[in-house]
């Protein structure tokens, strides 16, 4: 038997759909024809030159079928509420982290000052992260 929390498994399901998606769309790439929207490709043409009417090509067809099931997955998880669990994770990750800083702090014995200093300075960098600009 195997323990899985099931919004793991449902994210392990979109993250292997999108891979899946990833990896029929570079095996249509290199089919060296054009794949219409219709997913129809247009070297319809065979040996004698007769035109047939094309058929959508086999891994157009398990491409479009990968990308139904990777958006049911994302749904599901939405549905789920995946999102939300993952923020709360999030939050007290960095709750977690930040009662652990404020510990290691109070053991180096740093002056209020100097607190203060890198209290600012990791306020700049945790912002920087996020792409905003300096206060």
């Amino acid at each position: 038997m195997v323990d899985a929390d099931p919004l793991d498994v449902l994210l392990d399901m979109v993250r292997e759909a999108a891979g899946n998606v990833a990896a029929y769309r570079l095996a249509i790439d290199g089919l060296g024809v054009h794949v219409g929207p219709d997913g129809v490709a247009t070297d319809a043409v065979d040996h004698e030159h007769a035109y047939h009417p094309p058929d959508v090509h086999i891994l157009v067809k398990m491409y479009d079928s990968e990308r139904d099931r990777l958006t049911r997955y994302a749904k599901i998880c939405l549905d789920a509420g995946v999102d939300e669990r993952r923020v709360r994770v999030a939050e007290g990750d960095a709750q977690r982290l930040a009662t652990a800083v404020a510990r290691a702090l109070d053991r180096v014995g740093l002056t209020g000052e100097q607190r203060g200093l890198l209290r600012s300075a990791m306020a700049e960098e945790l912002r920087a992260l996020r792409g905003e600009p300096a206060a």
